[in-house]
């Protein structure tokens, strides 16, 4: 019988059944440099080394980490859907630039969740569809080391990258007492094809899904929050090309991870970040440039790559 987790906090832990097998929630997308050169091994990591990483939490009081998240605008958070499907917006707030939970207060970006919104049809895991985007109540500061959005595959860059290829993820999740995190942890992993997945676990997973296994030596894939980024190392800049849906196996130590593949949804992102109210003096979305605070904005490697950013990006920002 095929044992299937879904990755979300674990101090939200609940049962799923479904089809007839044991399903449990569990454990709950670096602009720049490479992979190798921050990180050298699985466990504790440091928000510098991955400035995108945020914690959704519970709004208010302790702020109950609920899920992993990824910056990709300054007021825009990608997430799993499963994280935030039937939640109010205002039950959740998002914290930004930190290494532990515990500094949520101290050192910070709190911002209440303005709006959630879930990929149309989503019913669970899965079945596919497990991405949302999360709309701030204001944007982030990201002129800082401690947050920073990160670029989005494209289809063709995710096509182009073959089954082995190394890439991490990271969270909160459980620690290694299997008890909820304080400090950010990472894991390294590697890509399967779907063959391997199917030869494997006789799991069947659709093309919107992408498939990991952990590193030999790496954390348990369960250990990690859902919503969770999974970032792979490009010549530019890291990229994020899936976020955390749900795992198998999680009891035997060898589960295999399966995560959202968000170019899969790039014309609905497009779509939803395109219908977002722009700030005055704000250049979301045009041209793919990002605010970095304070009005200035900086094109992010799509422009780069077209062949620079639109030519009247200064006039329609109040600085840069």
């Amino acid at each position: 019988m095929k044992s299937f987790d879904f990755l979300v906090s674990a101090s939200v832990l609940s049962v799923f059944i479904a089809a007839g097998a044991g399903a449990c929630d569990v454990g709950s997308d670096r602009a720049g440099g490479s992979v190798d050169s921050r990180v050298t091994d699985d466990g504790d990591a440091s928000i510098e080394e991955f400035p995108w990483q945020v914690s959704i939490q519970r709004a208010g009081g302790a702020g109950e980490h609920l899920c992993g998240g990824a910056i990709i605008e300054g007021d825009s958070i990608l997430t799993a859907a499963h994280c935030v499907h039937n939640r109010a917006a205002n039950s959740l707030q998002v914290v930004a630039g930190i290494s532990a939970r515990s500094e949520t207060d101290a050192t910070g970006q709190i911002r209440r969740v303005e709006e959630i919104v879930v990929f149309p049809g989503y019913k669970n895991p899965q079945i596919g569809g497990d991405i949302a985007l999360l709309r701030l109540s204001s944007e982030l500061d990201l002129t800082g080391p401690r947050a920073s959005f990160i670029a989005l595959a494209t289809p063709a860059e995710t096509d182009s990258m073959a089954p082995g290829l190394e890439a991490q993820v990271s969270g909160w999740g459980l620690d290694e007492a299997e008890v909820d995190a304080d400090g950010l942890e990472f894991a390294d992993v590697v890509l399967l094809s779907a063959d391997e997945a199917s030869s494997i676990y006789d799991l069947e997973v659709n093309p919107e899904q992408l498939t990991v296994v952990g590193a030999p030596t790496g954390r348990r894939l369960c250990e990690i929050d859902g919503g969770s980024p999974l970032v792979v190392d490009s010549a530019e800049s890291a990229l994020l090309v899936g976020v955390g849906s749900w795992t198998t196996r999680c009891s035997d130590g060898k589960a295999i991870g399966i995560y959202t593949r968000v170019s899969s949804y790039g014309d609905w992102l497009t779509t939803v970040l395109d219908k977002a109210p722009k700030k005055p003096g704000s250049c979301e979305s045009r041209c793919g440039r990002r605010s970095e605070g304070a009005g200035a904005c900086r094109c992010d490697d799509l422009c780069v790559k077209d062949g620079g950013c639109c030519s009247d990006y200064q006039e329609q920002c109040t600085a840069g």
